[in-house]
């Protein structure tokens, strides 16, 4: 019987079935659906019928739902997605933004952004000089620049928090 995991306001849904007969959460559950001509769906569920227009969400994992005019957002887990979740390493691919270190000891140049700013991977924050060459140091994710202990026309030494990333 095929299943699939939805994620409905951060709470996981087991469902599982095919045609009319299904079991959401172990429960047994009938359900009919007819298209309708402005592409909407009506889905009975038992004995009460409900309006519901599908799209696309922010992800290819996830679509929004409007339900007799109440929208949500529903997410859908894969039998991998499901199996990396069990195992704990769903967030393994997340990027854990960490505060801007001094890769090597140099001199700060100049501080590309400030305090409060909101940064995406790849901004430039600050442009360090050592061994006579002028290095970019960009971005790793998106962030929140929460402080800046660095100073410009200051040394700094390696491993120095020049940026911090919130």
């Amino acid at each position: 019987m095929p299943s699939r995991t939805f994620i409905v306001s951060g709470k996981p849904i087991h469902a599982e079935g095919t045609g009319n007969a299904m079991r959401i959460d172990g429960q047994g559950i009938h359900a009919d659906s007819a298209r309708l001509a402005d592409g909407s769906i009506h889905v009975r569920l038992g004995n009460q019928g409900f309006l519901v227009t599908v799209s696309q969400g922010d992800d290819p994992k996830t679509f929004r739902l409007t339900v007799n005019g109440k929208t949500i957002e529903v997410g859908v887990r894969t039998k991998l997605d499901d199996l990396l979740h069990r195992m704990g390493l769903d967030t393994a691919n997340e990027a854990k933004i960490e505060d801007l270190k001094a890769p090597m000891p140099g001199l700060v140049v100049k501080i590309l952004v400030e305090p409060g700013e909101q940064i995406v991977k790849g901004t430039p924050l600050i442009i360090l000089e050592a061994m006579k060459m002028e290095n970019i140091l960009r971005a790793t994710g998106p962030a929140n620049v929460s402080a800046i202990p660095a100073r410009q026309g200051k040394p700094v030494e390696k491993g120095e928090v020049l940026i911090k990333l919130g």
